[in-house]
């Protein structure tokens, strides 16, 4: 992606001001904030600064037993202690009879993700591990055992801000936790064995008389082994499922196979496997061998061997196999200078190939059609893309960037703010700080702040340096200059040459 551009030019004020009222409350004000609001900002500004690249502490309930002096109480719960004895319970955030406990301590920082747990009306507990996303969604991310109902992933589209706003995103889990809850209450654990308990009933299925219960024994226990850093074992399970007389477990014992030797840096036995993979013909495998070796081929610059094997994978009948053949196809043709060639793959990939595919083609093509100054047509692909129910981040960026250069300031900030919410969050530095600078010149302070902080949580320096550096503009303009320098020298502390001249000439003016 591009550089993040941090604008340096006058914040706009906005007209409440002409008329003596806050531009955040609507109270009246001779400044652009009234007191409670500026010291509101001016709080949420510093805890930002204050826990830049920094872990943060996890809400404490002070008031909860220890067993140990010298230890918190969630470090060392007494005997009989419930769940996540030790994380406060938030007072008065309840939904139908579920409460709220805090462990991310959203109060003093502008968290965007974190955990939790929740209280059932019978007093019973479950975790919760929160973001904030641009859909409602909640998922099992944990077993539901004898002690607790579970741990889930919830998406929250409410900002966490304070105890209103952990209220209504409660209310819109409410119907999830409910039948978690219930599932709890009438007996349904999920079974939970350790590895070595797992790796042990794969090992007795080996003695079955039924060759597919071997062969998928070999299989299973060679992932188990996998994960469990055996890699030996694992391949010498997956060399018996390639013994077998049945097709698809050679097929899959050999794919298996593959992985462990590129991992090892094996790329001739890697590729041999791949191939004997593929040449077997079982449906499922063949287009995900194919795309697998076209990947090993391309790192070994065997441009001609990659683009037949994503052929293969693209004739496959496993459709996301063949459409992400496609992509890479397509970008092979236009990294050998063939834009016409990879042209027509994009947009035939954008007009019929699975959703995550047709994202990307379309973020690449718009890079080619704004290569060859077609940004007109350029923007419209990152358009629809970004506005489609399976937005591609990458194009959502790419299209805030047209979109602000052009003055359309509503329009680029749709689009970041797309961007920030489907972009992997380790990813999301450039399009965080280019929203926060420019939510920073229209007026919203409260979420520029936030998106610097998840600009900042990234740990990349040059997104920690801009947004440290935005986060500066906005202490300035509060008023609170000593911060304000403070943050425009870590800025430069970071050692990024364009992040340094652009935090040196605002440390010029504060000084």
């Amino acid at each position: 992606m591009k550089e993040a551009r941090l604008m340096d030019r006058h914040s706009v004020q906005r007209d409440a001001m002409d008329d003596g009222t806050c531009t955040r409350c609507g109270a009246p004000s001779e400044g652009e904030h009234c007191s409670p609001c500026r010291e509101e900002l001016l709080t949420l500004a510093r805890s930002a600064l204050q826990w830049a690249g920094e872990k943060r502490p996890p809400a404490i309930d002070m008031s909860a037993e220890s067993a140990t002096p010298d230890m918190p109480s969630f470090a060392a719960p007494p005997a009989g202690a419930q769940p996540y004895h030790g994380f406060p319970l938030l007072e008065n955030v309840t939904a139908s009879g579920f409460r709220l406990g805090m462990i991310t301590n959203f109060l003093a920082f502008p968290e965007t993700r974190g955990d939790a747990y929740v209280i059932a009306p019978d007093g019973s507990r479950a975790g919760l591990v929160w973001e904030e996303t641009d859909r409602t969604y909640f998922e099992q991310a944990g077993p539901i055992s004898e002690d607790r109902w579970g741990v889930w992933a919830a998406g929250f589209v409410h900002p966490m801000r304070s105890k209103a706003d952990a209220r209504k995103n409660l209310e819109t889990i409410v119907p999830g936790l409910r039948d978690a809850w219930q599932r709890w209450v009438r007996g349904e654990y999920d079974e939970m064995l350790p590895t070595s308990e797992l790796i042990e009933r794969q090992r007795e299925l080996l003695e079955s008389e039924d060759p597919e219960v071997v062969a998928r024994a070999n299989l299973d226990l060679g992932e188990l082994l996998e994960e469990d850093g055996d890699t030996d074992g694992a391949m010498a399970a997956f060399s018996r499922a390639m013994a077998s007389p049945l097709q698809w477990s050679v097929a899959w014992g050999a794919y298996r196979m593959a992985g462990l030797y590129t991992m090892r840096g094996m790329t001739e036995q890697a590729e041999e496997a791949l191939r004997y993979a593929i040449a077997i013909g079982v449906s499922p495998l063949t287009g995900l061998a194919a795309l697998e070796l076209g990947a090993l081929l391309e790192r070994q610059e065997n441009s001609a061997g990659a683009k037949a094997a994503y052929q293969i994978a693209m004739g496959s009948d496993d459709g996301d196999a063949a459409a992400a053949a496609a992509n890479q196809l397509a970008f092979l043709l236009q990294a050998e200078g063939d834009a016409e060639a990879a042209e027509k793959l994009y947009r035939e990939i954008v007009e019929s190939g699975s959703p995550e595919a047709a994202g990307w083609a379309a973020y690449n093509l718009g890079l080619l059609l704004e290569r060859r100054g077609d940004a007109q047509e350029a923007r419209e692909v990152w358009q629809k893309s970004a506005e489609s129910e399976h937005a591609n981040g990458d194009a959502a960026y790419a299209l805030g960037r047209l979109l602000e250069a052009d003055g359309d300031t509503a329009g680029a900030l749709e689009a970041y703010r797309v961007a920030v919410n489907t972009i992997p969050a380790d990813d999301i530095g450039f399009p965080a700080v280019a929203a926060a600078s420019l939510l920073d010149d229209v007026g919203e302070i409260e979420e520029a702040v936030r998106m610097d902080a998840r600009a900042i949580d990234t740990g990349v320096p040059r997104h920690m340096g801009w947004a440290l550096t935005n986060l500066g503009r906005i202490l300035e303009r509060l008023g609170d200059h000593d911060d304000a320098e403070q943050a425009y020298r870590d800025a430069i502390a970071l050692g990024v040459p364009e992040v340094t001249e652009a935090a040196g000439r605002y440390l010029e003016r504060t000084a």
